[in-house]
């Protein structure tokens, strides 16, 4: 009966512009069918192929095929997508990812990654000779922002903005092992001016303003 599983090939004349292949479990009145798999090509807009939980599916339209998982909210709530793949190589989901994770945990943020050693790498290209970046959260919770080549050379990292704006840095800066370049004036002790020469420094209650020790014993 119609309310029964069902596997079948549609090519009844209703049908024959849009053939597909399709896998149905079990239909509920008023919700449809609780499992379906199917396969549709040159599928209209007003056909019912995303009715299905997972679809392969192939649209009127150029560029339009897709695969498509959806899920229920619940019995007799409406289909909700939760991942798409797209024939453009396109991915695109409603919700959050989580990765290196066991499966079934919920993720804390919209993208979440997992891991005790690089957790996340960004590379400008491929090959014998890569360029990248590699972001490591340590497991005292520090942040490291290493850009590399294949070879582990340091490279620089440049944070800029438009001379109207500011790049705020709360706490503590620390410098080992290098220097500080600088090729305009710097203000020490107020952001609410500008410098008047290359190093300024303005306190309007703490005394001395500048302060020269030796070694801390």
């Amino acid at each position: 009966s119609a309310n029964d599983p069902a596997m079948g090939i549609m090519t009844s004349a209703t049908d024959a512009v849009y053939p597909k292949i399709y896998m149905r479990g079990a239909r509920t009145s008023g919700v449809g069918y609780l499992s379906t798999i199917e396969f549709s090509n040159n599928e209209a807009a007003s056909d019912k192929s995303t009715d299905a939980l997972v679809g392969v599916i192939r649209g009127a339209a150029a560029n339009s095929a897709y695969i498509n998982i959806q899920t229920r909210a619940s019995l007799a709530g409406g289909l909700i997508t939760v991942l798409r793949l797209h024939e453009d190589q396109d991915i695109s989901m409603p919700g959050n990812l989580i990765v290196g994770a066991a499966a079934g945990t919920t993720p804390a943020a919209i993208v979440e990654a997992f891991g005790i050693t690089t957790q996340m790498r960004l590379s400008y290209d491929a090959g014998a000779t890569p360029h990248f970046c590699d972001f490591i959260v340590e497991s005292d919770g520090d942040l490291e922002i290493l850009p590399c080549t294949v070879s582990e050379t340091l490279r620089n990292i440049g944070l800029r903005c438009s001379p109207a704006f500011h790049i705020d840095l709360y706490g503590n800066v620390r410098m080992q092992n290098g220097y500080v370049y600088c090729e305009g004036g710097v203000m020490m002790g107020t952001s609410a001016v500008n410098p008047t020469g290359l190093l300024e420094l303005y306190s309007s209650t703490a005394s001395p303003v500048l302060t020269i020790s030796g070694l801390h014993a």
